[in-house]
Protein backbone atom coordinates (compact mmCIF):
# COMPACT_ATOMS: atom_id res chain seq x y z
CA UNK A 1 0.00 0.00 0.00
CA UNK A 2 1.46 3.77 -0.83
CA UNK A 3 2.36 5.50 2.00
CA UNK A 4 -0.18 7.73 3.64
CA UNK A 5 -2.93 5.83 1.70
CA UNK A 6 -6.38 4.18 2.25
CA UNK A 7 -7.08 1.92 -0.36
CA UNK A 8 -10.17 -0.76 -0.09
CA UNK A 9 -9.85 -1.58 -3.54
CA UNK A 10 -10.56 -5.45 -3.42
CA UNK A 11 -11.67 -7.25 -6.47
CA UNK A 12 -15.34 -6.02 -6.14
CA UNK A 13 -14.95 -2.47 -6.14
CA UNK A 14 -12.44 -2.99 -8.86
CA UNK A 15 -15.10 -5.41 -11.16
CA UNK A 16 -17.60 -2.12 -10.14
CA UNK A 17 -16.18 -0.09 -12.45
CA UNK A 18 -16.10 -1.98 -15.61
CA UNK A 19 -18.82 -1.38 -18.42
CA UNK A 20 -18.04 -4.60 -20.32
CA UNK A 21 -14.94 -7.16 -18.97
CA UNK A 22 -14.62 -8.76 -22.69
CA UNK A 23 -14.28 -5.62 -24.59
CA UNK A 24 -12.40 -4.10 -22.01
CA UNK A 25 -13.85 -0.97 -21.24
CA UNK A 26 -14.68 0.92 -18.44
CA UNK A 27 -17.48 3.50 -17.49
CA UNK A 28 -16.90 7.02 -18.39
CA UNK A 29 -16.09 9.87 -15.47
CA UNK A 30 -14.39 6.90 -13.31
CA UNK A 31 -11.80 6.24 -16.25
CA UNK A 32 -10.51 9.13 -18.68
CA UNK A 33 -13.00 8.96 -21.74
CA UNK A 34 -11.33 9.57 -25.16
CA UNK A 35 -11.39 13.17 -25.10
CA UNK A 36 -9.60 13.26 -22.02
CA UNK A 37 -6.86 10.85 -23.41
CA UNK A 38 -7.09 13.25 -26.25
CA UNK A 39 -5.24 15.90 -23.79
CA UNK A 40 -2.96 13.42 -22.09
CA UNK A 41 -1.33 13.30 -25.25
CA UNK A 42 -1.57 16.53 -26.25
CA UNK A 43 0.11 17.76 -22.92
CA UNK A 44 3.02 14.94 -23.55
CA UNK A 45 2.93 16.13 -26.87
CA UNK A 46 4.08 19.65 -25.40
CA UNK A 47 7.29 18.50 -24.23
CA UNK A 48 7.71 15.11 -26.23
CA UNK A 49 6.83 16.10 -29.90
CA UNK A 50 6.74 13.83 -33.34
CA UNK A 51 10.91 15.26 -33.68
CA UNK A 52 11.47 13.74 -30.19
CA UNK A 53 9.12 11.40 -29.10
CA UNK A 54 9.21 10.23 -25.24
CA UNK A 55 11.33 7.09 -24.62
CA UNK A 56 10.28 6.18 -21.38
CA UNK A 57 6.97 6.82 -19.27
CA UNK A 58 5.74 6.06 -15.80
CA UNK A 59 2.17 5.02 -15.51
CA UNK A 60 0.86 5.10 -12.03
CA UNK A 61 -1.90 2.83 -11.19
CA UNK A 62 -3.21 0.42 -13.43
CA UNK A 63 -5.24 2.86 -16.00
CA UNK A 64 -5.62 0.80 -18.73
CA UNK A 65 -6.83 4.07 -21.17
CA UNK A 66 -3.09 5.65 -19.68
CA UNK A 67 -1.15 2.79 -20.44
CA UNK A 68 -2.67 2.17 -23.98
CA UNK A 69 -1.73 6.07 -24.96
CA UNK A 70 1.63 5.90 -23.62
CA UNK A 71 2.69 2.53 -25.14
CA UNK A 72 1.04 4.05 -28.61
CA UNK A 73 3.74 6.91 -28.35
CA UNK A 74 6.66 4.21 -28.85
CA UNK A 75 7.47 4.69 -25.48
CA UNK A 76 9.39 1.77 -22.93
CA UNK A 77 6.60 1.76 -20.16
CA UNK A 78 6.76 1.29 -16.36
CA UNK A 79 3.16 0.76 -14.88
CA UNK A 80 3.67 0.50 -10.73
CA UNK A 81 0.77 -0.28 -8.61
CA UNK A 82 1.03 -1.61 -5.16
CA UNK A 83 -2.48 -3.57 -5.66
CA UNK A 84 -2.05 -7.28 -6.78
CA UNK A 85 -5.89 -7.56 -7.69
CA UNK A 86 -5.82 -4.48 -10.01
CA UNK A 87 -2.33 -5.52 -11.78
CA UNK A 88 -4.03 -9.26 -11.99
CA UNK A 89 -7.24 -7.65 -13.55
CA UNK A 90 -5.49 -5.02 -15.77
CA UNK A 91 -2.53 -6.91 -16.99
CA UNK A 92 -3.76 -7.81 -20.28
CA UNK A 93 -5.79 -4.76 -20.74
CA UNK A 94 -3.14 -3.43 -23.08
CA UNK A 95 -2.64 -4.44 -26.88
CA UNK A 96 -0.75 -7.79 -27.39
CA UNK A 97 2.08 -6.26 -29.61
CA UNK A 98 2.62 -3.64 -27.21
CA UNK A 99 3.13 -6.06 -24.06
CA UNK A 100 7.12 -6.54 -24.51
CA UNK A 101 7.19 -2.85 -23.99
CA UNK A 102 5.66 -2.68 -20.54
CA UNK A 103 6.59 -3.46 -17.64
CA UNK A 104 4.47 -3.78 -14.22
CA UNK A 105 5.83 -3.81 -11.27
CA UNK A 106 4.13 -3.89 -8.01
CA UNK A 107 5.25 -1.34 -5.58
CA UNK A 108 4.83 1.62 -3.55
CA UNK A 109 4.74 5.29 -5.27
CA UNK A 110 6.68 6.89 -2.81
CA UNK A 111 9.60 4.38 -3.75
CA UNK A 112 9.83 5.05 -7.05
CA UNK A 113 13.31 6.52 -7.06
CA UNK A 114 14.81 3.23 -6.02
CA UNK A 115 12.21 0.83 -8.93
CA UNK A 116 13.55 2.92 -12.10
CA UNK A 117 16.78 3.02 -13.46
CA UNK A 118 17.52 6.65 -14.40
CA UNK A 119 15.20 9.14 -15.25
CA UNK A 120 11.82 9.28 -17.34
CA UNK A 121 10.13 11.63 -20.47
CA UNK A 122 6.66 11.74 -18.57
CA UNK A 123 4.53 10.59 -15.72
CA UNK A 124 1.01 9.69 -16.20
CA UNK A 125 -1.74 9.39 -13.41
CA UNK A 126 -5.78 9.47 -13.24
CA UNK A 127 -6.73 9.83 -9.84
CA UNK A 128 -4.08 9.43 -7.34
CA UNK A 129 -3.73 11.90 -5.20
CA UNK A 130 -7.35 11.57 -4.47
CA UNK A 131 -5.72 8.21 -2.51
CA UNK A 132 -2.70 10.19 -1.10
CA UNK A 133 -4.86 11.55 2.06
CA UNK A 134 -2.70 13.85 3.97
CA UNK A 135 -1.26 17.12 2.10
CA UNK A 136 1.88 16.47 3.77
CA UNK A 137 2.27 12.92 1.45
CA UNK A 138 0.46 14.80 -1.44
CA UNK A 139 3.70 17.21 -1.13
CA UNK A 140 6.18 13.98 -0.36
CA UNK A 141 4.92 12.73 -3.96
CA UNK A 142 5.11 15.14 -6.37
CA UNK A 143 8.73 15.95 -4.98
CA UNK A 144 9.38 12.58 -5.44
CA UNK A 145 7.94 12.49 -9.25
CA UNK A 146 9.94 15.79 -10.01
CA UNK A 147 13.26 13.64 -9.36
CA UNK A 148 12.63 11.10 -12.07
CA UNK A 149 11.62 13.54 -14.95
CA UNK A 150 14.23 14.18 -17.07
CA UNK A 151 14.60 17.92 -17.86
CA UNK A 152 11.53 19.11 -20.21
CA UNK A 153 10.11 16.05 -19.14
CA UNK A 154 5.83 16.10 -17.97
CA UNK A 155 3.86 15.08 -15.02
CA UNK A 156 0.11 14.53 -16.17
CA UNK A 157 -2.68 14.03 -13.78
CA UNK A 158 -6.38 14.01 -13.87
CA UNK A 159 -7.59 15.41 -10.15
CA UNK A 160 -10.62 15.85 -8.72
CA UNK A 161 -11.04 19.03 -7.60
CA UNK A 162 -13.63 21.61 -5.65
CA UNK A 163 -13.31 24.59 -8.64
CA UNK A 164 -13.47 28.26 -7.87
CA UNK A 165 -17.18 29.15 -7.28
CA UNK A 166 -18.29 25.60 -7.58
CA UNK A 167 -21.88 25.74 -7.14
CA UNK A 168 -22.41 22.94 -4.49
CA UNK A 169 -25.83 23.35 -4.25
CA UNK A 170 -26.59 22.42 -7.75
CA UNK A 171 -24.62 19.43 -7.72
CA UNK A 172 -26.35 18.12 -4.31
CA UNK A 173 -28.35 14.59 -4.58
CA UNK A 174 -31.46 15.62 -4.64
CA UNK A 175 -30.93 18.48 -7.21
CA UNK A 176 -29.00 15.73 -9.73
CA UNK A 177 -31.47 13.16 -9.51
CA UNK A 178 -33.84 16.12 -10.78
CA UNK A 179 -31.90 16.59 -13.23
CA UNK A 180 -31.49 12.80 -14.39
CA UNK A 181 -35.24 12.60 -14.33
CA UNK A 182 -35.72 15.40 -16.67
CA UNK A 183 -32.92 14.00 -18.83
CA UNK A 184 -30.14 16.96 -18.39
CA UNK A 185 -27.74 14.07 -17.32
CA UNK A 186 -26.03 11.05 -18.63
CA UNK A 187 -26.15 8.34 -16.77
CA UNK A 188 -22.03 8.76 -16.20
CA UNK A 189 -22.77 12.48 -15.28
CA UNK A 190 -25.18 11.54 -12.66
CA UNK A 191 -23.71 8.38 -10.92
CA UNK A 192 -20.24 10.01 -11.08
CA UNK A 193 -21.65 13.22 -9.44
CA UNK A 194 -23.70 11.30 -6.79
CA UNK A 195 -20.32 9.86 -6.12
CA UNK A 196 -18.73 13.14 -5.30
CA UNK A 197 -20.93 16.00 -4.99
CA UNK A 198 -24.36 14.24 -3.68
CA UNK A 199 -23.38 13.90 -0.10
CA UNK A 200 -20.42 16.37 -0.04
CA UNK A 201 -22.20 18.23 2.76
CA UNK A 202 -22.66 14.99 4.96
CA UNK A 203 -19.79 13.44 4.18
CA UNK A 204 -17.00 16.21 3.73
CA UNK A 205 -14.50 17.27 6.61
CA UNK A 206 -13.36 20.53 5.21
CA UNK A 207 -10.29 20.69 7.75
CA UNK A 208 -8.34 17.65 6.23
CA UNK A 209 -10.21 17.56 2.68
CA UNK A 210 -11.43 13.81 3.25
CA UNK A 211 -15.10 12.86 1.61
CA UNK A 212 -16.03 9.46 3.73
CA UNK A 213 -17.52 7.04 1.29
CA UNK A 214 -18.90 4.98 3.82
CA UNK A 215 -21.10 7.68 4.51
CA UNK A 216 -21.85 8.81 0.66
CA UNK A 217 -23.07 5.10 -0.02
CA UNK A 218 -24.66 4.21 3.21
CA UNK A 219 -26.80 7.57 2.52
CA UNK A 220 -28.05 6.07 -0.86
CA UNK A 221 -28.67 2.84 0.66
CA UNK A 222 -31.56 4.77 2.65
CA UNK A 223 -32.56 6.03 0.08
CA UNK A 224 -32.91 3.36 -1.99
CA UNK A 225 -34.24 1.44 0.77
CA UNK A 226 -36.96 4.98 1.09
CA UNK A 227 -37.75 4.89 -2.43
CA UNK A 228 -35.97 8.15 -3.07
CA UNK A 229 -33.93 6.20 -5.50
CA UNK A 230 -35.18 3.81 -8.03
CA UNK A 231 -33.18 0.36 -8.55
CA UNK A 232 -31.64 1.56 -12.05
CA UNK A 233 -30.25 5.13 -10.37
CA UNK A 234 -28.41 2.92 -7.43
CA UNK A 235 -27.31 1.09 -9.62
CA UNK A 236 -25.44 3.91 -11.87
CA UNK A 237 -23.87 5.62 -8.58
CA UNK A 238 -22.96 1.81 -7.77
CA UNK A 239 -20.45 1.89 -10.44
CA UNK A 240 -18.28 4.56 -8.94
CA UNK A 241 -18.27 2.14 -5.19
CA UNK A 242 -15.36 3.26 -3.16
CA UNK A 243 -15.49 2.30 0.60
CA UNK A 244 -12.50 4.09 1.96
CA UNK A 245 -11.67 7.89 2.41
CA UNK A 246 -10.96 10.59 -0.91
CA UNK A 247 -9.33 13.14 -0.50
CA UNK A 248 -10.94 16.34 -2.63
CA UNK A 249 -8.73 19.42 -2.61
CA UNK A 250 -10.48 23.00 -3.38
CA UNK A 251 -8.42 24.05 -6.50
CA UNK A 252 -6.70 27.18 -5.23
CA UNK A 253 -4.52 24.50 -2.22
CA UNK A 254 -4.01 21.97 -5.35
CA UNK A 255 -2.54 24.75 -7.47
CA UNK A 256 -0.71 26.31 -4.54
CA UNK A 257 0.60 22.97 -3.88
CA UNK A 258 2.40 22.77 -7.00
CA UNK A 259 3.66 26.66 -6.77
CA UNK A 260 5.89 24.97 -3.72
CA UNK A 261 6.67 22.05 -5.41
CA UNK A 262 8.53 24.74 -7.87
CA UNK A 263 6.09 22.58 -10.61
CA UNK A 264 4.69 25.24 -13.66
CA UNK A 265 1.26 23.79 -14.74
CA UNK A 266 -1.39 24.48 -17.33
CA UNK A 267 -4.98 23.23 -17.66
CA UNK A 268 -7.00 23.50 -20.18
CA UNK A 269 -11.14 23.67 -20.01
CA UNK A 270 -12.47 20.78 -21.94
CA UNK A 271 -16.20 20.94 -22.53
CA UNK A 272 -19.13 18.89 -23.25
CA UNK A 273 -19.39 16.69 -19.62
CA UNK A 274 -19.96 17.62 -16.44
CA UNK A 275 -17.27 15.89 -15.17
CA UNK A 276 -14.34 18.31 -16.92
CA UNK A 277 -15.20 20.22 -14.96
CA UNK A 278 -14.12 19.17 -11.42
CA UNK A 279 -12.15 16.42 -12.83
CA UNK A 280 -9.16 18.64 -14.72
CA UNK A 281 -6.12 17.38 -16.28
CA UNK A 282 -2.91 19.55 -15.09
CA UNK A 283 0.43 19.34 -17.27
CA UNK A 284 2.77 19.67 -14.97
CA UNK A 285 6.61 21.09 -16.16
CA UNK A 286 9.58 20.09 -14.20
CA UNK A 287 12.02 22.41 -13.68
CA UNK A 288 15.44 22.10 -15.54
CA UNK A 289 17.60 21.81 -12.80
CA UNK A 290 17.75 18.35 -10.86
CA UNK A 291 16.16 19.43 -7.23
CA UNK A 292 18.10 18.64 -4.19
CA UNK A 293 17.46 15.84 -1.71
CA UNK A 294 16.71 13.78 -5.21
CA UNK A 295 18.47 9.87 -5.24
CA UNK A 296 21.54 10.07 -7.16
Amino acid sequence: MEEGTDLPWDRKTLLSRIADTHKQIRYEAGSPDPTEIARYRALLGACCGPDAPPRRIVVLGMTPELRRMALATGAEVLTLDSNPEAIALYRSWVPEPDRERESIVQGDWFAIERLIDGRVDGVLGDGVFGNILTIEAHERLLRTLRCIINPGGRIILRQALIPRDFPLDEHEAGALVARFRRGQLTPAEFGFGMRLWGSFTQAYRHATFLLDNRVVFERYRDWLEQGRLTPEEFGLIRRYYFGGMNVILPQEVWEALLGRCDLRFEVQPLAGRAWYAYYPIYGCDAAEHRPEGCAS
